[in-house]
């Protein structure tokens, strides 16, 4: 396998990934789904921080990254979880820009993932799952994802590949982009 084959294979599982976060999301908007965060109550002062990027820490009340992923404190870790070297050298699968990785341990939620009330239509879930996010950061800058014929819109540019592994299985659960 070239180089080349290699890039096209990690930009492929990338442009998946960032589709079914767009579909789940677009879905959960339309169906007027709302989670609030792992262990909070449905208080205004409850509610996730609302973030653009993944935080060094987790505040009490948990983090809302852009709509797309909300991260709560993960609570005392069960034995058996990956550690945190383990984590970012699993996520290097998936991305990798030769600078060091931040690892962050959470309860990790999309709420694009969670059925409505009363759905019958299988979901993959992912609500309250202890996981390690494990973000790149680029040197510069990167569009990624194309617009479509016609369209006015553009590409954003970003900075942030993170990668969410579940902490014992080491488990690809989502990965998103952030700005």
């Amino acid at each position: 396998m070239t180089d080349s084959d290699s890039a096209h294979g990690v930009i492929t599982r990338t442009m998946i990934v960032i589709a079914a976060l767009v579909a789940s999301a677009s879905a959960a908007l339309l169906l007027g789904v709302t989670t609030p965060a792992a262990g909070s109550s449905t208080s205004v002062n409850d509610s996730p921080q609302l973030s653009a990027e993944v935080p060094a820490s987790i505040p009490p009340e948990g983090v809302n990254i852009n709509d797309q992923v909300v991260l709560t404190p993960p609570g005392t870790p069960d034995d058996g979880i990956m550690n945190s070297a383990e984590a970012a050298k699993a996520a290097s699968a998936y991305g990798d820009t030769g600078i060091e990785p931040s690892t962050l341990l959470a309860a990790v939620t999309v709420p694009g993932t969670i059925p409505p009330v009363g759905s019958d239509i299988p979901f993959r879930t992912i609500q309250d799952r202890l996981a390690w996010v494990v973000t790149f950061t680029s040197k510069e800058p990167v569009v990624v994802g194309h617009s479509a014929p016609g369209s006015e819109t553009t590409p954003s540019p970003v900075t942030h590949w993170s990668v969410v592994l579940d902490a014992k299985s080491g488990e690809f659960l989502v990965g998103f982009y952030t700005a």
